[in-house]
């Protein structure tokens, strides 16, 4: 699946506060991790792995930080 366009619609982000204190643990804020979405390059997969209630994904960008 073509999960770029797929995300195409999708016109922001909502962070429960266990997310932000997860992500806060590797020093990066919500906003930076909503950044690799505006990189042209970054690519994007079904996280297989952590997938077995919900579907995840892992998504590889750079941020302007």
């Amino acid at each position: 699946m073509d999960y770029k366009n797929f995300l195409s619609g999708v016109s922001g982000f909502e962070w429960d506060s266990a997310n932000i204190s997860h992500i806060a643990k590797h020093d990066v804020a919500s906003e930076e991790a909503e950044d690799v979405f505006f990189d042209t390059k970054y690519v994007i997969s079904e996280d297989i792995k952590h997938s077995t209630r919900e579907k995840r994904f892992v998504v590889i960008g750079k941020t302007i930080k």
